[in-house]
């Protein structure tokens, strides 16, 4: 009896409960970064697994060990078991792959020159599991690349994943990201009060709160929990997938609800049932959503069954809002006004379009800032920039749109503006070093990073700046070669992909590049001309795909319609544009890539906005 009330405690399967949770953060190699969420990783998740009235699990933790204890410890861990036990295996730390794609987890000895003799091995953890008698194993790896994690890599394919070769029944993998991204650290991190990362973050909320307990019976399932996980980490940033991956028969429950059940009586009316795509085993389980799935934490009887109703009533309206995957680009409302060369980025669950070149006689820059709201599938007129430009670019961190450079009236400038709310007034902010149009830019989860453009010359530049936390800009190297009309796109974990671009330099001609500069916190990495010579491309980091680069026009003057990535990858690459064309803006919302504005042969700036919707399983 808790305050005069009954709490129903929902019984778990019978077996022991065991967990071990291995997390490392300080590293001897100084070429890998130390980490400080993994503590806290750590210590907060082994308590929720620990709680009584939430999973009862056994705890055991291996904090900032060597990789060959780590190693130990886990085939200690799994030796010995019963059929019946559930055995979960966590891991926060550096996921690295090396030259031939394979996973490894690092401990405080592990050489990034050294993997295969000092690190662990995606495959030695697959065979001690393979090994274990038990047939309820859960892995939750909250690391980078966690979705590399396999059996056997195939050599020189770096998007290998856990659904290639993922084996034997009663085995669950969970991971923070796809095989090609980095997982996040939390905000505001500091080394006195670490805060845990964005995967574990959310997985500890998930359990504590119940909020996880999406059909609210009272316990928690694999699927629900992933369910919570996915919906939450892609509400924070589009950088970050995370992926189930299960051989399972049956529903697996990981934990109780701390309150009980949620009693949702009156009944609610009967809903036709979801429409489940079969997952066939060719990648990540996505998100199956059950009709009391979008129940939150209900106590009251005639809240659920209200919810219920709503949910009945706005059904219909969701499929419509938020259409299915698609495998072409389909054309969404156009913009109020025709655009091209202006700078695009999503924000608080919109996208917003900003300034650009007018195509109207004249074609000077403009100050109007157009914002699309896929909710109600419509353009509307946001807050105006204070001086019209076009070229410019635009950046989103955490809390706001940065507005960097461009050209105005009287040619490039070195004015940032930020907006911190959809309906806020544009502020000025620190300027560039230097005047720059034509250039790119993007966060990467700690700095703004800009690259290349024109000074007021109308000269390329090779600079690359970096804004620090602090507020100050400074020195980050340059690009090679220097150039002008490039994209950007980030990985959100302090890597910025600087692609494409030409160069003018005063001749009859123009030289156009297909160069890709890579900034991190440590310097600039020149991979050279890996992608098809284009100038004004869209850039982004494409679901499923990596960095990529959208339209653009080649050296000859015709105009691109292809989507071409960086790094290799066995999903089907994505559907060229309908219309070629360059001067377009790219951007991902909600795991979602939209290409607006633009211009082609014959049209000096377009009204046109297309959608494309990666397949998700």
């Amino acid at each position: 009896m808790t305050g005069g009330t009954d709490r129903v405690v929902m019984p778990l399967e019978s077996g022991r409960r065991a967990a071990l949770i291995v997390a490392t953060g300080h590293y001897a190699d100084p070429e890998l970064q130390q980490l400080r969420a993994p503590v806290a990783d750590a210590e907060q998740f082994a308590a929720v697994l620990a709680r009584p009235d939430i999973a009862a699990f056994e705890v055991r933790t291996v904090i900032d060990a060597p990789a060959r204890v780590i190693a130990r410890e886990l085939q200690q861990f799994l030796a010995g078991r019963g059929r019946n036990d559930l055995l979960l295996v966590y891991f926060s730390c550096h996921g690295l792959k090396d030259v031939d794609g394979s996973l490894y987890f690092a401990g405080t000895d592990t050489e990034m020159d050294f993997l295969a003799s000092t690190g662990v091995s995606a495959a030695f953890v697959n065979e001690r599991v393979d090994a274990c008698r038990s047939n309820r194993i859960i892995l939750l790896l909250d690391c980078c690349y966690s979705g590399a994690f396999t059996k056997s890599a195939t050599k020189g394919d770096l998007s290998v994943g856990v659904q290639e070769r993922l084996q034997g029944q009663g085995r669950v993998v969970m991971t923070a990201s796809n095989a090609m991204e980095y997982a996040f650290e939390g905000h505001h991190l500091s080394m006195e009060a670490p805060a845990p990362s964005l995967f574990t973050g959310t997985i500890v909320r998930g359990l504590s709160t119940g909020e996880a307990d999406r059909d609210c019976d009272g316990r928690v399932s694999v699927d629900e929990l992933y369910d919570y996980v996915y919906d939450n980490v892609r509400r924070e940033t589009s950088n970050q997938t995370p992926g189930l991956f299960a051989s399972l028969s049956g529903t697996l429950y990981l934990a109780r609800r701390p309150d009980g059940p949620v009693d949702l009586e009156p009944t609610a009316p009967a809903l036709p049932p979801p429409v489940v795509v079969p997952y066939r085993g060719t990648g990540p389980r996505r998100r199956q959503r059950p009709w009391m799935h979008w129940l939150r934490r209900r106590r009251r009887p005639a809240i659920a069954a209200a919810c219920a109703l709503l949910l009945a009533a706005v059904t219909v309206t969701v499929a419509l809002v938020w259409p299915p995957a698609t495998s072409s680009w389909t054309r969404i409302a156009d913009m109020p006004q025709p655009v091209e060369a202006a700078a695009v980025t999503s924000y608080r669950d919109r996208l917003f379009v900003i300034g650009g070149v007018n195509p109207a006689p004249g074609r000077g820059p403009l100050s109007t800032v157009q914002v699309y709201d896929p909710a109600t599938a419509s353009w509307s007129i946001g807050p105006a920039l204070p001086v019209a430009l076009n070229h410019a670019a635009a950046v989103t961190t955490r809390d706001s749109v940065y507005v960097l450079g461009g050209i105005a009236a009287d040619g490039s400038t070195d004015t940032v503006y930020r907006l911190d709310s959809p309906d806020g007034q544009w502020q000025v902010d620190q300027p560039l070093p230097e005047a720059r149009g034509a250039g790119a830019a993007a966060f990467d989860g700690e700095r703004i990073v800009f690259a290349g453009g024109v000074d007021r010359a109308g000269l390329a530049r090779a600079e690359v700046w970096a804004l620090t936390p602090d507020g100050r800009w400074t020195p980050a190297g340059e690009l090679e070669p220097a150039r002008e009309k490039l994209t950007a796109a980030t990985d959100g974990y302090g890597g910025v992909w600087f692609m494409g671009g030409r160069d003018i330099r005063g001749a009859p001609g123009e030289a156009t590049y297909g160069s890709v500069d890579i900034v991190t916190r440590t310097g600039v990495q020149h991979l050279g001309r890996t992608l098809p010579a284009l100038s004004a491309p869209g850039g982004a980091q494409v679901p499923g795909q990596g960095m990529c680069v959208v339209g653009g026009q080649e050296p000859d003057g015709q105009f691109n319609a292809g989507v071409h990535c960086v790094e290799g990858t066995t999903e089907p690459r994505p559907p060229d544009l309908p219309r070629p064309r360059a001067g377009l803006g790219v951007a991902v919302l909600r795991g979602e890539v939209y290409a607006v504005g633009g211009y082609y042969a014959g049209t000096n700036g377009t009204a046109l906005a297309q959608v494309y919707r990666p397949p998700t399983g």
